[in-house]
Formats: C-alpha cells, sequence, structure tokens
C-alpha cells in the first residue's frame, strides 16, 4: 500500500491553515492584561483563547507590528490552499 502523490502537501496545508487559525484566535482575543510584563496583576487564568502561547503570540504580533500583523493568517490561507491545490505533475493549481 502506497501514499497516494497528492497526501504530503495536503498535510502541509492542514499544518499550515492550523497555524493560521491559531494566529488569528491569538490576535483577535488579544488582552494587554494577560501578560505580567504588562500589567501589574494579569489576568489569572488567561483570557486569550489561544492560552498563554496564544497571549505571547498576540503581544508579539500586536506589540511589534500593531494590526498589520492579522496579515499572517491571511498569507497562512493563502499559502494552504495553494498547498491544497497543488498539482502532483508540476501544474497550475488554479
Amino acid at each position: 500500500m502506497s501514499i497516494p502523490p497528492h497526501t504530503p502537501s495536503r498535510v502541509a496545508a492542514i499544518l499550515v491553515g492550523a497555524l493560521g487559525a491559531f494566529v488569528l484566535l491569538a490576535l483577535a482575543t488579544f488582552h494587554p492584561a494577560d501578560l505580567g510584563l504588562l500589567a501589574s496583576e494579569p489576568n489569572d487564568p488567561v483570557r486569550n483563547i489561544a492560552g498563554i502561547a496564544g497571549a505571547w503570540v498576540a503581544f508579539v504580533g500586536r506589540g511589534g507590528f500593531g494590526f498589520a500583523s492579522f496579515v499572517l493568517p491571511l498569507l497562512c490561507g493563502l499559502w494552504a490552499a495553494r498547498l491544497w491545490g497543488e498539482e502532483v505533475d508540476g501544474g497550475r493549481w488554479v
């Protein structure tokens, strides 16, 4: 039994799409009081849907790039769509 040739690109598409969804959820639910670095009394538990890792991702994204950081999940979605529709023989995907 062999693996179909499109399987690796489909797995990569799912992983990249999941990463984009995680970053989008983290950025959308950013709250400055989630991290002790930004607040004297941090939220316990954190309000970010993605947890403490999402709070740090949102802090770096929103703190470093502002609302432009929402482009990253968009790019992940486009890349995932590109990987999902990839032709095995190297042809056009559109």
